[in-house]
């Protein structure tokens, strides 16, 4: 299936000295001596620029600001972001949307089509966005398809996330939080250290404890409980005026125990009847933030990720202003869930999801002066492989319950009949290729034209196969077994931008735009028999292609 998305917008983005809240979400800095407010710099087109100068819509919130208003994760960044919203599942996975679109989580093969980049590096996979929030020098948010610059398709937009890198002092900074509601706490700390002249290092982390708001009469305990450590080093060298290099790596791990979930409704009276079987004749289901879900074999339900990112960036001037860079990632992760699915006590249907991912990116690109230039450009290309490995667990019983009958979670004389046991296995593949462009031709000193394009070849495959640990109605009717079946699809994408700014002073431009975005597809990993025609159709997803129509204006 393909999703064709057509956006038509209107922005305004106003920038003031005196002003408590910036308009949609974009941090003002501080002025300057002469009361002028001072740029803010952007990255978003690869180069650094005023934001005022930049004909996007983007929000952009410093680090500073994230520490001082306490925003420690990326579920945070909606309440000062204008059109972001950011919603966690009941399964623990991040949805992100941008002017009310985005990708859903049914499916954990999907790639967000608003993924994060992490020092221009992708990361697109929903557990990553579990990871903390800290020690960055700024976030922005970039609105609309900008695919000729990011550093792997999207569709829809991106939040850009620049690490702080180490000061030029020794220097040490520290900052607690403890919330007296619920009795969460936070510490983040970080630490510049000057090794010589050209050798500069920071190493940061944060330690996260936030505790839950829903009470488990089971358990006995607050959920969900969640303990985030996040740790990251830098190191910046510098040997001579023409040459830079940065290595960065980050260890982050989440641990999760329970879910933010009720049972809020029982119309037939089912559920408390399989209540009763596992001995809580008395519960009750009402909006009242409690639960009762538990287990007697299995523990409590839990969310545990883990993982590693490491970047190398290399910036060498060539001369003439010309500077080449090149980017270098490895990123990895292992995500394990345990879902006690039916929400109640006793053990009618437990859920285990395994998932793991491993990334390598390389990126080079050559970017041109901007000042005084008739042209500038950004030109480059990028090579991206990834290895996404997924499983579950699923176990469907009811001990002690009264004679199956026909029907299936429909009332008596069968109280639960969706019996049986399988597991699923995919491993899926993906290699992309892609060659990109972005520029600017400034016709007159008020007006520039500009253009961009990015062509990406994608491969990508897949193995799919199901086996039947214990038969019964679950595994003969709905998820029935199959064996190894393999999948392969190729598919080349163009995307791009084109765009007119006219900046009538140093206080307001005005913008038209349009820009074209491509999400590759790929394979449904809860899927039928894939090697059959009608579960192999059922299995492939097709491309997503965005297309956005943009006017605005900026005004200081």
């Amino acid at each position: 299936m393909l999703k064709k998305i057509y956006l038509l917008s209107c922005s305004v983005a106003v920038m003031a000295t005196l002003v408590a809240a910036p308009a949609h979400g974009q941090e003002t800095d501080s002025s300057d001596t002469a009361g002028n407010v001072s740029d803010i710099v952007v990255t978003a087109r690869k180069r650094a620029e005023s934001l005022q100068n930049v004909p996007l819509s983007i929000s952009v919130l410093s680090g500073q600001k994230l520490q001082e208003q306490n925003l420690g994760s990326i579920e945070n960044l909606q309440s000062v972001t204008a059109g972001l919203v950011i919603r966690k599942t009941p399964n623990n996975t991040i949805n992100l949307t941008l002017r009310g679109l985005g990708t859903g989580t049914a499916i954990d093969a999907f790639e967000q089509s608003v993924a994060t980049f992490v020092d221009g590096t992708y990361a697109g996979r929903g557990p990553e966005f579990n990871s903390a929030l800290f020690d960055f020098d700024r976030v922005e948010v970039i609105r609309g398809a900008q695919a000729s610059l990011l550093s792997k398709n999207t569709s829809l937009g991106a939040i850009s996330l620049t690490t702080r890198k180490p000061g030029d002092d020794f220097a040490i900074d520290v900052i607690g939080t403890h919330d007296f509601e619920l009795g969460s706490n936070t510490i983040e700390a970080g630490m510049d250290i000057p090794l010589s002249e050209t050798v500069k290092m920071r190493v940061a982390a944060k330690f996260d404890d936030q505790h839950g708001y829903i009470h488990n009469d089971f358990y006995d305990n607050d959920t969900p409980r969640t303990r985030n450590l996040g740790i990251r080093g830098t190191l910046v060298f510098t040997p001579t005026d023409a040459l830079d290099v940065t290595l960065t790596y980050q260890y982050f791990r989440v641990r999760q125990r329970g879910l933010p979930w009720e049972i809020v409704s029982d119309p037939n009276g089912n559920a408390r009847r399989l209540a009763a079987l596992a001995g809580y004749p008395n519960v009750e289901f009402t909006a009242n933030r409690q639960q009762v879900d538990g287990s007697a074999t299995d523990p409590q339900s839990y969310d545990h990720t883990e993982g590693n990112r490491v970047i190398g960036t290399v910036n060498y001037e060539l001369g003439s202003g010309h500077t080449l860079t090149s980017v270098t990632s490895y990123s990895d992760f292992d995500s394990n869930r345990f879902r006690d699915t039916d929400l109640l006590p006793g053990d009618y249907i437990n859920t285990y999801y395994n998932q793991g991912n491993r990334q390598f990116q390389q990126e080079f690109r050559l970017t041109s002066p901007a000042d005084g230039q008739f042209l500038d450009y950004v030109i480059g290309a990028a090579y991206f492989r990834e290895k996404w490995l997924y499983s579950d667990d699923i176990t469907a019983q009811c001990i002690g319950c009264p004679s199956t009958g026909p029907n299936a979670v429909t009332g008596q004389p069968g109280l639960f009949n969706l019996l049986g046991h399988f597991t699923t296995q995919d491993t899926q593949r993906t290699r992309d290729l892609a060659g990109f462009a972005q520029v600017n031709m400034h016709l007159t000193d008020q007006l520039t034209l500009s253009g961009g394009i990015r062509y990406t070849n994608e491969k990508r495959s897949a193995i799919l196969a199901r086996q039947t640990v214990t038969p019964g109605a679950l595994t003969a009717v709905i998820y029935k077994p199959f064996a190894a079946s393999q999948l392969s699809r190729r598919e080349n994408n163009v995307d791009g931008s084109i765009g007119v700014n006219w900046k009538a002073n140093d206080a307001l431009m005005l913008y038209a735009s349009f820009s074209k975005g491509t999400k590759g597809g790929g394979f449904n990993n809860t899927t039928a028999e894939a090697a059959t025609p009608a579960g192999a159709a059922a299995t492939v997803y097709n491309k997503e292609k965005a297309e956005t129509f943009e006017i605005g204006e900026k005004l200081t």
